[in-house]
């Protein structure tokens, strides 16, 4: 899946996201990048409204139903927010927002603001979820704009009719990461430095006094972790992967 960097992969068949994405954004070709979890089913123009929204300087994010064994889950909406913002929605149809945070599995982005901000933050690939959340508020602070579309509407399958449960590493520290980005101490641009030991200090203390979960740092996959920090810039790469698959297609010529 990845041509670049360390793969944080602790567990057999463990699935490397962030990398892979990003390995995905050094290829991409087109403008704007549209992400579309699997076991999706949506309209024939689901795209073009990404787009559409796009054309007003907009990132669009849709909404989708959550399917469990064929049945629709009880929560419609895929962003987890309060009321008045569900009424908004069901009332006008759209909310145009400035909350990051809920940057998520069918959201997109313009492939100049992706390589801005360096793509999304590997670190995230030591544990699961979040690293689309992280994505979000590191475009906002930049201040780019979100809408939320009734209109971009997906149906999606859930997974547990899949034979395949990929195991989680022994340590959770994606909740601390973004807590770490929403205290100012961790810069807008992913996979940029090292982390500082005032960081994993944070971490340690965060995870354990926020989530319950104390880390143990003896534990290899978390020494793994802490001292092989991804450090790249994507935008560099992705001229370097573009410029390698031209030359071999010339070569084919």
């Amino acid at each position: 899946m990845s041509g670049h960097g360390l793969i944080f992969n602790f567990k057999d068949n463990y699935i490397s996201i962030s990398n892979g994405k990003n390995t995905g954004a050094c290829y991409a070709e087109g403008e704007l990048l549209v992400f579309i979890d699997d076991t999706s089913r949506f309209n024939c123009d689901f795209l073009q409204l990404y787009w559409d929204w796009y054309q007003k300087g907009y990132f669009a994010q849709a909404f989708y139903t959550y399917y469990l064994w064929g049945v629709p889950h009880p929560k419609f909406f895929s962003i987890k927010t309060d009321n008045r913002y569900v009424e908004e929605i069901e009332k006008e149809g759209l909310l145009i927002h400035n909350h990051g945070s809920w940057f998520h599995g069918y959201s997109s982005v313009s492939l100049n603001a992706f390589l801005e901000v360096n793509g999304f933050d590997e670190l995230y690939d030591g544990c699961k979820s979040l690293e689309d959340a992280d994505l979000g508020l590191r475009l906002e602070s930049k201040g780019y704009k979100f809408v939320l579309d009734k209109n971009l509407y997906i149906e999606e399958g859930g997974h547990w009719n899949i034979e395949y449960n990929p195991p989680k590493p022994e340590f959770k520290i994606n909740p601390p990461l973004v807590d770490l980005w929403a205290s100012g101490q961790k810069p807008w641009k992913a996979n940029y430095c090292a982390l500082r030991p005032e960081d994993i200090e944070f971490i340690k203390k965060t995870s354990l006094e926020k989530y319950g979960f104390k880390v143990d740092e003896n534990n290899l996959d978390w020494q793994i972790w802490t001292n092989n920090c991804p450090i790249f810039n994507l935008a560099e790469m992705r001229k370097e992967y573009l410029k390698s698959k031209y030359t071999k297609l010339e070569i084919g010529k």
